[in-house]
């Protein structure tokens, strides 16, 4: 029987263990620099999907409102809610009321989740839930904020509301049926200077519904988008668009005046689309430029300049 030599076996082994390296700082160089280009290849598709999965989302929340607003107009003689410019319990025209929200509460409940859009990351840093409404607690200074408004018919305290909730969505006011102490008999209503004749008040009144926009993604509680400027004493409806991404986000029109028309739609919050709820209560993304082409009211000119000629758009915008 051949004896082992185990002195040699240590020795090989011991050889085979000095030849054995690490990697070199090249070969480490290498492998980074391939990690940082999968990285790179990987995260604009990862922002991609997270702002797919925000769109996603928002859609469900407008179905979700729209749905409330179905059944509130199945309630109450096919009759949209009361928007939002009423009377306070002061009888002080425009004090408004969170009206809507006041009228959905009993068909969306205490879910508040879904008025905010999840592509808009923050509010007011200083602002919590059911604090008194005031300058205070806005959060409408960029696309990036939503603006807290009161959910129930309350007194007011000092000409400001309280038990505010966040909101990042905006209806259009003529989806709307305002009160009828709410109308002054100028043919206004409240201090917005707003025609009577344009609101639909009742869905029995819409005709082509699934263009009629009622509710989606803005920078304000409401706007009403005219077919010509129209100056309504704080600001002004404007047919134009806001003419930079960043009056877009500020809110602002020409001549820095705010703009209380299609300003308030106009907003890039979905890349290159809004989210919007119809007055046939379906819900789906439109392109920023298709706002123009829709049925705003009964008399909106759905032909007009921008509709006609899309090079009138700022380049932000197309």
């Amino acid at each position: 029987m051949n004896k082992i030599n185990v002195t040699a076996f240590i020795s090989k082994d011991l050889d085979v263990m000095k030849t054995k390296k690490g990697f070199t700082l090249i070969e480490l160089l290498v492998v980074i620099s391939i990690i940082a280009l999968l990285m790179a290849i990987l995260m604009p598709a990862l922002g991609k999907v997270r702002r797919m999965a925000q769109q996603t989302v928002c859609l469900s929340n407008l179905r979700s409102q729209g749905l409330a607003f179905a059944a509130y107009a199945t309630d109450n003689d096919d009759s949209f809610t009361r928007g939002h410019q009423g009377w306070g319990p002061d009888k002080h025209p425009g004090s408004g009321w969170g009206y809507w929200l006041a009228d959905l509460k009993p068909y969306r409940g205490d879910d508040i989740d879904s008025l905010v859009c999840p592509s808009v990351p923050r509010i007011n840093p200083g602002y919590e839930i059911g604090q008194q409404f005031g300058v205070e607690t806005m959060g409408w200074t960029d696309t990036s904020a939503a603006w807290p408004w009161a959910i129930n018919d309350l007194p007011s305290q000092n000409g400001m509301l309280l038990q505010a909730i966040p909101v990042s969505y905006t209806m259009s006011v003529w989806a709307s049926n305002p009160e009828e102490g709410s109308v002054k008999s100028t043919g206004t209503v409240n201090s917005l200077r707003r025609p009577v004749e344009f609101y639909w008040r009742k869905t029995s009144n819409v005709s082509d519904a699934s263009n009629v926009p009622m509710f989606g993604d803005g920078r304000w509680l409401e706007g009403g988008v005219l077919s010509e400027d129209r100056d309504f004493g704080i600001g002004r409806a404007v047919l134009d668009p806001p003419e930079t991404e960043e009056n877009a986000r500020l809110n602002k029109a020409k001549d820095n005046h705010y703009n209380w028309g299609m300003g308030q739609f106009c907003v890039p919050r979905h890349s290159d689309g809004t989210n919007m709820v119809f007055a046939d209560f379906s819900a789906r993304k439109l392109k920023l430029t298709e706002l123009w082409g829709l049925k705003w009211y009964n008399h909106f000119d759905r032909r007009n300049k921008y509709v006609e000629d899309s090079s009138l758009f700022p380049s932000w915008i197309k």
